[in-house]
């Protein structure tokens, strides 16, 4: 670990919002530098897929019409049928899965998506 320059106190790191470094508990010298989620510079096109639910409710028609730009006619045949995806980078993929999960809609994303949603 790293020395504070100012008083020989050993360093802690931290990680706030895009900000990380190393900070003296004792004298509060520090290092600080930008830091960016991986998800944001994650270049990778995902696939997140609707599975076919026989249980239609208001909640997952609202949030698979808000997803896939549909009115409830539409999100109802995505529910009842699966199968209906929508393609898009890292960031992109995680609002569409949260809206999705918050209401119950169950959908897989491929390949394996390691961010939280």
């Amino acid at each position: 670990m790293m020395k504070c320059e100012k008083c020989g106190t050993e360093m802690v790191g931290f990680k706030e919002n895009y900000s990380c470094g190393l900070k003296c508990p004792n004298c509060g010298w520090g290092v600080v530098t930008t830091f960016a989620e991986p998800i944001f510079s994650d270049r990778t096109v995902y696939k997140l897929e609707i599975v076919a639910e026989g249980s239609v409710e208001k909640e997952k028609l609202k949030a698979i019409s808000k997803v896939f730009e549909c009115n409830f006619l539409k999100a109802k045949k995505i529910l009842e049928d699966g199968g209906a995806f929508k393609s898009g980078n890292a960031v992109e993929i995680a609002s569409f899965a949260k809206n999705l999960r918050d209401a119950g809609v169950q959908f897989e994303i491929f390949p394996e998506f390691n961010y939280k949603y």
